[in-house]
């Protein structure tokens, strides 16, 4: 075996990819809190620049919806003033709360009704009606915690509504982070027979990536799509697949998913599912096939998870598997070319020293070992 060769069969022990920094790569999880609804929906962004984060987007379409919330708000209202004679402090607050919701100032409208909660004498039955309402009212305003703090409140008081609050209070956990809290309330959901399933299992494959529980994310992202939660979630899922299965080990089966998806319209220009696909071809020695994927992750780039030009990081290791799949094809000057830009970025400690050591061995100042 040559030196070449020995290389290539060293190259093979390591992974060289990694994670962004334990973020989604495929695209938003929108979930928006209508009063006593939940609505999710799919928001892919650009080819070119995938979301990674996972927070509440509220378009026109669901802010229109509102307005059922605003008439349900209606009926509190007098609900609340035929309940007994209140003082007109809290009858502005009622006054105050409606015609803010109303104009869909839905974090203004936390202090009346918080004020409402304080200091009128409800029964329970009233008090839950305005629990439920806030709970809505803290999603929209971003206060996620107090959300889900309303949904435990509510859960306490028998307001499970079939696993319904359970379900709500995991969604505020996964826009603070709360994966594991937030896995257990899906399978709490699904245990008290929740309805949308399809939404449970979209949402625990989600969280299972973020839990590095690669084994489960595929486990959940096969039943999600077995309930056909709709097309728009059909290439967030697979691409939850795709990682999964990289990071399992199973090349063969990322790669498939990762074609799959740049079969798609929308996907057909993104770099790091061509990056992607690459590092399983280049697993499975399909060095051509690899090197010609890296090429189109550099052409179409890879954006940073702040949006705000290159993942430089993913663009070091990019430069170095292009680098190795040219070693494999013999095209030494291709392969220098790129091992000597990894070290030159100087960005990555681990790759410079990989690319240092390849660079001796291709100007035959060294050997490895």
């Amino acid at each position: 075996m040559n030196k070449e060769q020995d290389t290539i069969v060293e190259v093979k022990k390591k992974k060289w990819y990694q994670e962004r920094s334990k973020q989604l790569i495929a695209a938003l999880l929108v979930v928006a809190l209508i009063g006593t609804d939940v609505v999710i929906r799919y928001a892919s962004a650009s080819a070119a620049a995938i979301e990674t984060n996972p927070k509440a987007l509220l378009d026109d379409d669901v802010y229109q919806s509102m307005d059922e919330e605003s008439d349900r708000a209606k009926e509190l209202w007098k609900m609340l003033e035929n309940s007994e004679e209140i003082e007109k402090k809290l009858k502005d607050a009622c006054d105050k709360a409606q015609r803010l919701i109303e104009e869909g100032k839905y974090k203004e409208a936390l202090d009346p009704v918080n004020y409402i909660i304080e200091n009128m004498n409800l029964t329970t039955e009233e008090m839950c009606q305005l629990r439920m309402l806030r709970t809505a009212l803290y999603f929209y305003s971003g206060e996620y915690k107090k959300a889900a703090d309303d949904c435990t409140w509510l859960i306490g008081k028998g307001r499970d509504e079939n696993g319904y609050y359970y379900f709500m209070r995991a969604a505020c956990r996964i826009q603070n982070m709360e994966f594991e809290s937030s896995r257990d309330d899906l399978l709490e959901a699904l245990d008290r027979g929740y309805e949308e399933e399809a939404f449970c299992y979209v949402y625990l494959t989600f969280c299972e990536y973020y839990l590095e529980d690669y084994e489960q994310v595929l486990s959940y992202a096969k039943e999600a799509l077995s309930r056909e939660p709709g097309d728009e979630y059909k290439g967030t899922l697979i691409y939850f697949q795709a990682l999964a299965n990289l990071n399992l080990g199973y090349f063969e089966e990322s790669a498939s998913c990762m074609t799959e998806l740049l079969d798609m319209k929308e996907y057909k220009e993104n770099g790091e599912l061509y990056y992607y696909r690459g590092v399983s071809e280049l697993t499975l020695e399909k060095y051509e096939n690899a090197y010609e994927d890296f090429n189109l992750a550099l052409k179409y780039g890879i954006p940073s998870a702040e949006g705000d030009g290159d993942d430089e990081n993913m663009k070091t290791m990019l430069y170095y598997n292009r680098g190795v799949a040219a070693l494999a094809l013999n095209r030494a000057e291709e392969a220098r070319s790129d091992l000597q830009k990894v070290v030159e970025r100087n960005n990555n400690a681990e790759l410079v020293k990989a690319s240092e050591e390849l660079l001796e061995l291709l100007n035959g100042q060294g050997t490895t070992e």
